[in-house]
């Protein structure tokens, strides 16, 4: 009985590694941390750099170690070579760190007047930008321990970059505002309950998650019922608040890129939900709208 227990429930798989095939002779019922760890022996590579595919009508798709191999519909698997990679919440905390601290350093070179416009400015930046670090800190969950070192230097260059061209545009320009309207006193309002909203979008997004998982759950209630990323949302609306209450290009320009990209990954955020979650089909991706 022991005999035919081994035989019969046994599987033979295939790993492709440069173009080299290694064969391994598995349990049917193995989840795939086992490839996982025979690649790492194949490849010699951190296994943060390694993802593991397999191809099916023509798409190569990515297996979680947590996955059963006898449910996926491939015996032959490829390794491949993420590349260098960078602590995930590393990447946010310097990407945040640089502009918390641009702020102030601005002053030594701009030596602008210490008004109401400056002091309000530095407020809703500051306060933005310590949000995030401490969300970083304490309330995100990463589906990902690990993202490419490239994306360090990009998303550096991006925040670090707008940063510096917004604190010395408005520090520059402090000098020559003379008047704050009513209209962008509210604005200030609004930015602070756009900021409160935001950090309840991410704390929604932490409890949703079953507790040491990276489970993808479909938000429900609040904003989540007909927008799938609320949280962009009212990031973006924040800026747009900090904006108006500005009044220089550089702070126009950032809500609006920041919009862009925030819109392409709550794109591909709302396609992966539909594939578990057919009724996130009916939610926007960052407005109640389908379209948007």
């Amino acid at each position: 009985m022991i005999f035919v227990h081994l035989i019969f429930f046994k599987m033979k798989i295939t790993l492709v590694y440069k173009g080299r095939s290694h064969d391994l002779e598995i349990n049917d019922n193995s989840r795939a941390e086992i490839i996982f760890e025979e690649a790492r022996k194949i490849s010699h590579l951190n296994p943060n750099r390694i993802r593991i595919v397999y191809e099916k009508d023509g798409k190569r798709i990515p297996i979680q170690p947590i996955q059963i191999l006898s449910q996926l519909s491939s015996n032959t698997f490829i390794i491949r070579d993420l590349g260098p990679q960078f602590s995930y919440r590393g990447v946010f905390f310097i990407e945040y760190l640089g502009p918390f601290i641009i702020w102030p350093l601005m002053k030594f070179v701009t030596h602008p007047d210490a008004n109401h416009y400056t002091t309000i400015t530095s407020m809703m930046w500051t306060f933005h930008y310590f949000k995030r670090l401490a969300e970083t800190k304490f309330v995100h969950i990463f589906s990902h321990a690990t993202m490419p070192l490239f994306n360090l230097f990009k998303n550096c260059t991006y925040y670090w970059g707008f940063a510096a061209l917004i604190a010395y545009t408005i520090q520059s320009n402090s000098k020559r505002i003379t008047e704050i309207s009513s209209y962008q006193n509210y604005a200030v309002t609004l930015f602070f309950i756009m900021e409160a909203l935001n950090f309840y979008c991410h704390l929604k997004l932490r409890l949703l998650r079953p507790q040491g998982t990276t489970a993808h759950v479909l938000p429900r209630g609040f904003l989540f019922d007909s927008i799938t990323c609320p949280n962009y949302t009212t990031e973006i609306l924040a800026w747009c608040c900090f904006a108006f209450y500005a009044r220089v290009w550089p702070a126009v320009l950032f809500p609006i890129c920041g919009a862009a990209q925030m819109f392409v990954w709550a794109d591909q955020k709302r396609k992966k939900l539909i594939q578990e979650y057919p009724e996130a089909r009916r939610r926007g991706r960052i407005t109640p709208f389908r379209a948007l």
